[in-house]
C-alpha cells in the first residue's frame, strides 16, 4: 500500500473494533463482525461510515471519481460491486472502454 494509506490500515489493524469477544478473538477480517469468523455486514459498514459524515453520495462521487483513472471492470472488481454497474456509470460519465485510452493519454489538469 502507499503511503498514507499503509499507516492507516496498519492502525486500523491495531485498533479494530470487536475483537475482543468471544466470537472474534481472531478475527482474519479486518473489519470483523459480530458473527464469529464473519466480516462486518454492508449495513453496520454503510451506518459507520455515515456517522463519521461519509454519505451516500460523497461514496458516488468517490466512486465515479476512480472510474476516471481505473477501468470499470478493474474498479468493480476492487470494490466487489456488479460489473455492470461499473461499466453503466462509466458509460454515463463517458469513461467506459472506448474513452479509457484517450482519457488517460490527456494531461491530468494538475501536470497541465
Amino acid at each position: 500500500m502507499p503511503e498514507p494509506l499503509d499507516r492507516l490500515i496498519t492502525d486500523l489493524i491495531t485498533q479494530r473494533r470487536n475483537m475482543g469477544t468471544a466470537a472474534n478473538p481472531t478475527s482474519p477480517w479486518l473489519l470483523p463482525g459480530q458473527r464469529p469468523n464473519r466480516p462486518i455486514t454492508t449495513s453496520q459498514l454503510r451506518n459507520r461510515l455515515r456517522r463519521i459524515g461519509v454519505t451516500g453520495t460523497s461514496r458516488v462521487a468517490a466512486f465515479n471519481e476512480l472510474l476516471r483513472d481505473i477501468p470499470a471492470p478493474v474498479l468493480a472488481d476492487l470494490v466487489g460491486c456488479h460489473p455492470r454497474f461499473a461499466a453503466e456509470r462509466a458509460s454515463a460519465l463517458a469513461t467506459d472502454w472506448a474513452n479509457y485510452a484517450a482519457i488517460r493519454a490527456r494531461p491530468s489538469p494538475a501536470n497541465a
